[in-house]
Parts: structure tokens; sequence; C-alpha cells
């Protein structure tokens, strides 16, 4: 039996706040708050309620997330947004720690969508190439 997600936190969230975000990035600095529901990370890497309460489970709801039609035009458009920027600098657009949440973000659709290679190009050019190790870790146990 297939499993099946419930992803209206994030669209609930986005439907507010997307606009908001895609304009921050194409402008080259995040200044408000949405960081959590646009680019979620693994469980087990933020404590805060929220960052619990937006985390994706395992590979398996990152590959789901990226089958709903609304997340992944929003995810495709603000990494194509970021990509675009003249700067590299990951704490300049984002500031910290939200530089390390792109960077697990990232990490994580990466290893979820191997066939879209938008995530790879946003840590090449913020990351150098580099995945997060805490992502990777993660990922790993969870598999086990």
């Amino acid at each position: 039996m297939e499993k099946t997600y419930d992803f209206s936190r994030y669209l609930k969230a986005q439907a507010q706040d997307y606009d908001v975000a895609l304009k921050e990035i194409k402008e080259g600095y995040k200044r408000s708050h949405w960081m959590w529901y646009v680019f979620p990370q693994i469980i087990g890497l933020g404590q805060s309620r929220t960052s619990i309460f937006y985390s994706i489970q395992d590979l398996d709801e990152a590959k789901a997330y990226m089958e709903d039609e609304t997340l992944r035009k929003h995810m495709l458009d603000i990494c194509e947004a970021l990509v675009g920027l003249e700067t590299s600098d990951a704490t300049h657009v984002f500031g910290s720690p939200d530089d390390v949440k792109l960077h697990s973000s990232m990490t994580l659709f990466k290893a979820a969508c191997p066939d879209i290679d938008i995530f790879q190009k946003v840590i090449d050019k913020f990351f150098a190439g580099k995945d997060d190790r805490r992502t990777i870790e993660i990922i790993s146990w969870k598999q086990q």
C-alpha cells in the first residue's frame, strides 16, 4: 500500500508567503520568515516547534513533496532565482542559520530527486558542490 502525505501545511503557508519569498530571493536578500516551509529540511536537524512541524520525514516524503504540482513549481522557480543571483554567498542572501537550512534542504531534495539538476546547481553555486554532511548522515541512518 502506497503511503500518502499531507502537504496542506506547506500549501497553506506558501499561499500566504511564497510570493514574498520569491521576491526577496530575486532581490538577493531574505528579510522575512518563511524558510521552514519554502526550503524544508529532514527531521532531526532543527529543534524548534516550527522546524519540526515543517520537517520532511524521509526521502519518500521529499519525493512526494516534489510530485505536488504547486510545491514543485515553487521549489523549482525559487531555486532558479537563486542560481540566477550574482552572489554565491548564501550567508549574504539568507543570513545565519538560514544559509545552513538552505544547504540541508538542497541536499535532501537532491538525494530524493537526483533527476532534478537544480538542487545540485544550488549546491555547486553556494556550497562549493558539497552536500550537507548532517543531512546525509540522517538520510543514511533512516535507510538502515
